[in-house]
């Protein structure tokens, strides 16, 4: 029996530290049904549960952990988890409750982090109220908590996300080197909060820093194997560089996590186009319409495919159809026109190259451009 609880133990400890979480979990999980003493996997599972946002469970198993061994680690790990979920009180008490137990550093740290959480929340406040008008004033106040604490992830996290507003806002004010800093710095602290590693990620992009993007990606999908926007921005660097069998690849990999996703499918239908594989192209732009019936593109898309195969019937009722839900839009009109020509429609072919004018360049090539969707 124990030479297998120690076998079970270093197996999980394996697929953990290979960024396969979900196996580990599933073996910590065997190791608690059969030894339900084992603080340090009950400790294990909570900080999984932990690093997943799952702070009900982890709470449950850090808890457990230390009824079974009063260790300082697990100690702050239970403070640790009452603040990330503001439970102050719980934190306090739990503290007080313990004084006896622990040395005067291990309390005086355990109460710093309750301070320090305190005034979090605070600049949470700050930031959930933020307008428009004061974001610069308001970064300042961030700006001095990572000063003071310069270890606190989520403090750089929010200053990050406060640039961000700034971005939107006021482009001149804004500094996207300080931007990447601040989320930086979050994520050398804690390199598992998704949302920080997704920010980053994209700032990279607009820097045009793909190979850190393409890594940072990377190294996140052993710890979110299932967290499908990181395939995504993959393959939006992947069309960026050019690279689109990449782009295709990390596309199925998000579908395959959330297969009706519109914007996944739209840009797997594109990436289809641009590759010359206008059959798979056309599957997904059916599967647009039926997931969205609303939306124009899916039978924008459809109705260009039709029009490169020569449909040209199903491809003006398809094109007429985005027009109804997207007026005026130049890419389909461009399209319906070329429709039009090869009809026999010259007239109705010429009155929309005249309404487009100057905007739309034209050619009745259906190898060119004209059929390109531009979304």
């Amino acid at each position: 029996m124990e030479e297998n609880l120690k076998n079970l133990n270093e197996r999980a400890l394996k697929e953990y530290n290979l960024g396969n979480i979900e196996i580990a979990r599933s073996l910590f999980e065997k190791i608690i049904s059969i030894d339900k003493e084992s603080f340090q996997t009950m400790y294990n599972l909570g900080i999984i549960h932990f690093h997943n946002k799952e702070y009900s469970d982890a709470e449950k198993y850090l808890v457990s952990a230390h009824k079974l061994n009063q260790s300082e680690k697990y100690f702050l790990s239970v403070v640790d988890i009452y603040l990330i979920q503001n439970f102050i009180k719980e934190a306090e008490n739990f503290i007080n409750k313990n004084k006896k137990s622990y040395k005067k550093n291990i309390i005086a740290k355990a109460e710093t982090k309750v301070l320090r959480q305190t005034k979090l929340m605070k600049l949470v406040e700050a930031y959930n109220s933020v307008d428009n008008k004061n974001i610069t004033e308001k970064i300042i106040l961030f700006e001095n908590y990572v000063d003071n604490y310069k270890k606190d992830s989520i403090g750089w996290k929010l200053l990050g996300s406060m640039h961000l507003k700034l971005a939107e806002n006021d482009e001149n004010s804004y500094d996207i080197e300080k931007n990447i800093d601040a989320f930086e710095r979050s994520y050398k602290l804690n390199d598992k909060d998704i949302d920080v590693i997704l920010a980053l990620g994209s700032l990279y992009h607009q820097k045009k820093e793909y190979e850190k993007g393409l890594g940072l990606y990377s190294v996140s999908k052993k710890y979110y194997p299932n967290e499908a926007s990181l395939y995504f921005n993959s393959a939006n660097m992947y069309v960026t560089l050019n690279e689109l069998d990449n782009a295709k690849k990390e596309l199925h990999k998000a579908l395959e996590i959330s297969p009706n996703t519109y914007n996944y499918l739209q840009n797997l239908a594109k990436v289809y186009k641009d590759l010359n594989d206008n059959k798979n192209s056309y599957i997904l732009y059916e599967r647009m319409i039926k997931l969205e019936p609303e939306k124009a593109i899916g039978y924008r898309g459809l109705g260009a495919i039709n029009l490169i195969f020569g449909n040209l019937k199903e491809a003006q009722d398809l094109i007429e159809k985005s027009l109804e839900l997207d007026p005026g839009n130049v890419d389909a009109s461009q399209n319906l026109s070329i429709c039009n020509f090869r009809m026999g429609k010259n007239n109705k072919g010429m009155q929309l190259m005249k309404k487009h004018a100057g905007v739309i360049s034209f050619t009745t090539d259906k190898n060119e451009g004209s059929f390109e969707i531009k979304e």
